[in-house]
């Protein structure tokens, strides 16, 4: 950009010409030095829709197993009843009738790990321009919704189909994975509203921009994900 602006101040040349699409010299340059910012902002898109994708694809898929085929199975006939055991249907669930308050559990978190996972979906394919990171941002906040119900959901079904002589040993494996899980959404958390605040203090002069022209584009970026 330097150089450009030297040959339009120090020559003869018409410094007002346009080319074929319309442009001066100094707009051509302008737009080549904004390319490749352009460029990496559209790749990280592309990247993140193509994950989210897979992984809310994998998502749904599991949810939906996991309804159809609950923990405990189905009945396979019809049983009336009698003095000593309630009556059933075919095709319904086990645990639904045994348990039904941990059935209701674990039907409720299942179900919002599979809308979850369907919404992203839908607006993965739904031709909606959504091309800034503030909606990338949404999608993937409802990615952790999803894959939170998903394990709780996992967790239900473990505990209900776990004998009563090593529970003990499961409520403890249960408690240290829940820790670790929750610790690493805190950590996550913690740095975008880290980063969020960062952003406002920016935006507010409480904080000196940074001045070089080659991290301008970058950091505007960046920005588009709380605007």
């Amino acid at each position: 950009m330097q150089i450009i602006k030297f040959l339009l101040v120090r020559t003869a040349i018409e410094v007002n010409a346009r080319n074929v699409n319309g442009l001066t010299a100094l707009d051509g340059g302008s737009s080549i030095k904004q390319q490749p910012n352009k460029h990496k902002h559209t790749d990280w898109l592309g990247r993140k829709r193509n994950a989210l994708m897979v992984v809310a694809s994998l998502i749904a898929t599991v949810a939906f197993q996991a309804a159809i085929s609950p923990p405990g199975g189905v009945w396979q006939n019809d049983f009336d009843g009698d003095s000593s055991q309630k009556s059933h249907e075919a095709g319904k669930s086990v645990m639904a009738r045994n348990i039904p308050k941990a059935y209701r559990q674990f039907m409720i978190f299942d179900t919002i790990a599979f809308l979850a996972s369907l919404s992203i979906i839908l607006l993965q394919i739904s031709g909606l321009p959504i091309k800034r990171r503030r909606w990338m941002w949404s999608q993937m906040v409802t990615m952790w919704i999803a894959i939170t119900a998903l394990t709780i959901t996992y967790f239900l079904a473990l505990i209900h189909m776990t004998p009563n002589n090593v529970l003990g040993t499961l409520y403890q494996v249960t408690k240290i994975s829940v820790l670790g899980w929750l610790t690493m959404m805190a950590i996550v958390f913690i740095g975008n509203v880290i980063r969020m605040i960062l952003w406002l203090l920016r935006n507010h002069g409480y904080i000196k921009k940074k001045e070089d022209p080659t991290n301008e584009e970058e950091d505007e970026d960046k920005d588009d994900l709380f605007e």
